[in-house]
């Protein structure tokens, strides 16, 4: 019985955040709605990078859930995920409870990527464009 417990904790149910310039299917941030007690290891697949986007691709954590024209200041780095793909490992929590990919534009700042989320691999796979 402890071990079902520990595998629903260690998949927290996301909420896929749409916005209308991403692609069906595609989402800016993902926020999640339970809170395991401990970090959930979370895979980004670059295979087919972001085009353009050769270097890294940041993961961010949001303290407060993201608008359409978020406070940036509640956005805070949490890995770089280099051009082969990687993983990282992230603790949902009420405070920390988004999760959203940049990469960087050709100023040298950093834009946030479209991306699908595939839940039961906890897999990110951010889009081609």
């Amino acid at each position: 019985m402890w071990r079902e417990s520990l595998y629903r904790q260690a998949s927290p149910v996301p909420l896929l955040g749409n916005c209308t310039q991403c692609a069906d299917g595609f989402v800016k941030y993902v926020q999640f709605l339970e809170f395991p007690a401990f970090p959930v290891r979370f895979h980004v697949d670059r295979s087919s990078s972001p085009s353009g986007s050769t270097g890294v691709v940041q993961v961010h954590y949001w303290s407060a859930v993201p608008t359409s024209s978020p406070n940036f200041s509640t956005r805070f780095w949490l890995a770089d995920i280099p051009a082969g793909g990687g993983s990282f490992s992230f603790q949902p929590a009420p405070n920390k409870s988004c999760i959203s990919l940049f990469k960087k534009n050709s100023t040298g700042s950093f834009d946030c990527v479209c991306t699908k989320f595939i839940p039961d691999s906890k897999l990110f796979v951010p889009q081609t464009f």
